[in-house]
């Protein structure tokens, strides 16, 4: 587990999450056009539980931590980034395996990470089960300080097809 100081200069700039508000009730994988004329697969689609930024949460990120197979454990790091706290907050989350399909999803555990005065992200690693399938996406998702969920991520190197 890392945290950041907003004025941490070895913070780096390793990118921030995406942070645009959600188009609708469901994230559509995105391939180019033509990748989708070539396919009759209906594309897979990711229910969107919360917005991208809520309240002092202004973005989540989820990333794999290597390559993920379906059937056994995939370690994966979420970060949260928020407004820089004022007092101690816990930041809490849960990942999510997404069966894009049919739409069922798993949660994991939560994990809480405490954010001392000042701390503008908090991030921790952990490892949760990928079920067997096509279509499976990981997805994080906050439930303090506020709801908030990152994009659809795919546990494996294909793409989010049915």
């Amino acid at each position: 587990m890392l945290t950041r100081r907003a004025d941490d200069a070895s913070a780096g700039s390793g990118g921030g999450p995406a942070t645009a508000a959600p188009s609708g009730k469901a994230f559509p994988g995105t391939t180019p056009k033509s990748a989708q004329q070539a396919s009759s697969r209906p594309r897979a689609r990711v229910e969107t539980l919360a917005p991208r930024q809520a309240g002092v949460v202004t973005g989540v990120e989820l990333r794999r931590a290597g390559a993920c197979t379906p059937g056994a454990l995939c370690a994966v790091t979420v970060t949260t980034r928020f407004r820089p706290a004022t007092s101690a907050q816990v930041v809490t989350w849960r990942v999510g395996t997404a069966t894009s399909c049919n739409g069922s999803v798993t949660w994991s555990a939560p994990v809480s990470v405490t954010a001392q005065p000042g701390w503008t992200s908090v991030y921790a690693s952990s490892s949760v089960p990928v079920p067997r399938g096509r279509s499976v996406a990981l997805v994080a998702t906050t439930t303090a300080p506020a709801r908030a969920q990152s994009p659809p991520v795919p546990a494996t190197e294909s793409s989010l097809r049915c």
